[in-house]
């Protein structure tokens, strides 16, 4: 079972995938360049997406089912 993205696509290291963000009662999407994902083994699988975020910043996305796949 892989990542997938919010439409049921699958994330892959490589891929542009914006991604919710808030801060108090603000909301607003950045976006990221997978580098990759890491997969915590359990009953049911885990799924952390890791990449560079567009201000040049690690990020890790804990929950990739709120993020959806951009093109280009």
């Amino acid at each position: 079972m892989p990542a997938l993205d919010f439409s049921g696509q699958e994330i892959m290291p490589g891929m542009k995938v914006a991604y919710p963000v808030r801060r108090g009662s603000e909301m607003w999407l950045r976006y990221m360049h997978v580098s990759h994902i890491e997969t915590i083994r359990a009953a049911e699988p885990v799924f952390h997406v890791l990449g560079t975020n567009d201000a040049g910043r690690t990020v890790k996305l804990e929950h990739p089912d709120r993020c959806v796949i951009m093109k280009g």
